[in-house]
């Protein structure tokens, strides 16, 4: 599906800020990897952060793909959590993929205010949080993830976990 007609499509290369969420499942975030050997590769200029929980937050640490590593706790109370809404939003993020689409997950894409937010559609309230939705035809993991970035019009390549 194209991007909605209130965004126009952007080109990876005018990206400055993107954010990648996955927060859980340690071979999940090894297996979303080739999204962020795709994102440096299409979008070399742009600052490209993480946002992972401590579980599985070890996996990207000093990964030289990233710019920042965020790290969140679910046993955190909702002051944390608030203030990491606050400092998510004021990292003015251009583009956001949520990768898991939990509730949690779509609260963050949707506080950072980004133009272009990717998720995936059909998830009752969460789906708001999206602009850009996503609708992977791949039983593959890595196929799942990469169509967040078809569906911004961007030509990624089959890559490998990296870690």
């Amino acid at each position: 599906m194209p991007i909605p007609s209130s965004h126009r499509p952007i080109a990876p290369t005018e990206v400055g800020k993107i954010l990648v969420i996955r927060p859980r499942f340690v071979g999940d975030v090894c297996l979303s990897t080739p999204v962020l050997t795709n994102l440096r590769r299409l979008a070399p200029q742009a600052a490209l952060h993480y946002l992972a929980e401590e579980e599985s937050a070890p996996l990207l640490v000093d990964d030289p793909r990233l710019t920042r590593l965020w790290v969140s706790s679910r046993q955190k109370g909702a002051l944390d959590q608030a203030r990491l809404a606050g400092e998510l939003r004021a990292e003015k993020f251009d583009v956001v993929l949520d990768l898991f689409c939990n509730p949690r997950t779509a609260l963050w894409t949707a506080v950072t205010g980004a133009p272009w937010r990717v998720g995936y559609p059909h998830k009752k309230f969460r789906s708001a949080a999206y602009n850009v939705p996503v609708r992977p035809t791949s039983k593959s993991a890595i196929l799942f993830h990469l169509a967040s970035l078809e569906a911004l019009g961007w030509e990624p390549r089959y890559e490998l976990p990296e870690i």
